[in-house]
């Protein structure tokens, strides 16, 4: 877990990367306390830790053999042993067959408006709101660029259809921004005096106003596509643009990071164990299962509970599960 948690260095999103070193801390101070702490409480308070259930010594045959002959964890045991062959064909093609549901797995982000199941009075609110006005109302496309380019940007920003306007920073206006339009820069309102935009180290503010909602994928679109356009010169953020570059950052992490703590943990078995073939076997369970999983959840959240999508980041975290489930093989082991 500590080898497979710092793996999280690598990641691209700052709150992963801190989470990293910090659970692998913790993680090494748990285990000084299940080694030093635990066993000191236990030998203090005896069998009454274990209360109501308390243990009891069976001083009849010391030598006898612990292994229990008696209920479920007796038979099941048993029931592997002789029918091994069989029972590791029909695990492996069911988790198999589950594991075909991973190509329904859509994570690839979800709307903000959508991480609310249920009434949501912010969202209805919103949704009013777009009937009225622009969807990208109060959530602007900001992109800054040199002065001299202004009204170049300016129109590459409006021959997007799913641009409703735009307009550019100015100290000097009532409003703080002025429109800009096919002419140039326009005065705020018919009859205004001309506001000049704000310059701040030959660079202006220009925002444009979607006239989609900001979290949908068409804004999301949009804004991949702004940067396209505008080339390197300029740099397009806002609520949406930082939307897509942590959606960016979680596929980034979710491939690089995923098979980098499965390698390690294989080593890792390696080593402990002294052998090839029993680790890859360890940890093609846990990629089996892991993708068996995923493939369930998939259709879980498509079908059944019908959600609109998953967040990049949900393979990733459930990433976790396989990390300790290799743990706890190579403990068993």
């Amino acid at each position: 877990m500590i080898a497979g948690l710092l793996m999280l260095l690598l990641s691209e999103l700052e709150s992963n990367r801190a989470l990293g070193p910090i659970a692998s801390i913790g993680i090494v101070f748990a285990i000084l306390a299940a080694l030093t702490l635990l066993p000191a409480l236990l030998a203090l308070v005896g069998r009454v830790a274990f209360w109501p259930l308390m243990p009891r010594y069976d001083t009849a045959d010391v030598n006898a053999d612990p292994t229990p002959t008696r209920g479920i964890w007796a038979r099941v045991p048993r029931f592997v042993e002789r029918r091994a062959r069989p029972i590791w064909i029909i695990s492996v093609l069911a988790l198999l067959l589950a594991s075909l549901g991973v190509l329904q797995l859509k994570a690839d982000g979800v709307p903000q408006s959508e991480l609310v199941l249920g009434g949501s009075e912010a969202r209805t609110g919103q949704q009013l709101l777009s009937e009225h006005f622009p969807g990208g109302s109060g959530s602007p496309v900001y992109v800054i660029t040199d002065e001299s380019r202004l009204q170049e940007v300016a129109d590459l920003i409006l021959a997007d259809s799913r641009i409703e306007s735009v307009a550019v920073s100015s100290e000097d206006s009532p409003s703080g921004s002025v429109p800009v339009t096919d002419d140039g820069v326009q005065p705020l309102f018919p009859g205004a005096p001309a506001s000049d935009p704000t310059v701040s180290d030959g660079e202006v503010l220009l925002q444009g106003t979607l006239a989609v909602a900001p979290d949908s994928a068409e804004a999301e679109d949009t804004v991949r596509e702004l940067r396209t356009a505008v080339g390197d010169e300029a740099l397009v953020g806002g609520t949406t643009a930082t939307a897509v570059d942590t959606e960016a950052a979680s596929i980034r992490d979710r491939t690089l990071i995923i098979p980098l703590v499965l390698l390690v943990i294989l080593v890792i078995l390696m080593l402990l164990l002294r052998a090839i073939v029993a680790p890859l076997l360890l940890v093609g369970t846990v990629v089996l299962s892991f993708a068996a999983t995923m493939g369930v959840a998939a259709l879980v959240f498509n079908h059944v509970f019908q959600m609109p999508g998953a967040d990049p980041a949900v393979p990733s975290s459930d990433s976790c599960s396989s990390w300790r489930s290799a743990s706890t093989t190579t403990s068993s082991s």
